[in-house]
């Protein structure tokens, strides 16, 4: 079965919040706002202490893969992946990209080329030359 949940940074804390994504409503014409509960619905029969505000441009749905540390992946999350099949360190090309859906699938996109997921997926959702990458600005380049 297919695990369906979200992430979220925190509005107080600016942290991540994983859960189950849950939309507000509000009066007419104000924003809607937007909750992670951390608790799955039937069993915290509406304890609000697992509730948290999210801010709505950072919210992401688990894509269903992992990366080669084993960490989930979440669409608009970024990753470094690599771009040939080198085994030598010397000859590896990386690229630093964003989780995106487009056509039916999630992909990975710079903005300027998308680059598939699927190549080197294992069997049990694993992408072996994926890796999170939680801020892109502060990675240096590959020597």
């Amino acid at each position: 079965m297919r695990d369906i949940k979200f992430r979220g940074k925190n509005i107080s804390t600016g942290e991540w919040v994983y859960g189950y994504l849950n939309e507000l409503w509000t009066q007419k014409g104000k924003p809607k706002r937007y909750t992670i509960d951390t608790c799955h619905p039937y069993d915290c029969l509406g304890n609000s202490i697992n509730v948290f505000e999210v801010d709505p441009e950072t919210i992401g749905q688990y894509i269903g893969l992992h990366d080669k540390n084993g960490v989930d992946l979440y669409e608009g999350g970024d990753v470094r992946h690599q771009l040939n099949n080198a085994s030598d360190d010397a000859l590896k090309t990386f690229a630093i990209s964003s989780i995106i859906f487009t056509r039916g699938s999630f992909t990975t996109s710079n903005g300027m080329n998308v680059y598939g997921l699927g190549n080197s997926c294992s069997e049990d959702g694993q992408l072996g030359q994926v890796e999170v990458i939680e801020h892109p600005e502060l990675v240096k380049p590959v020597e």
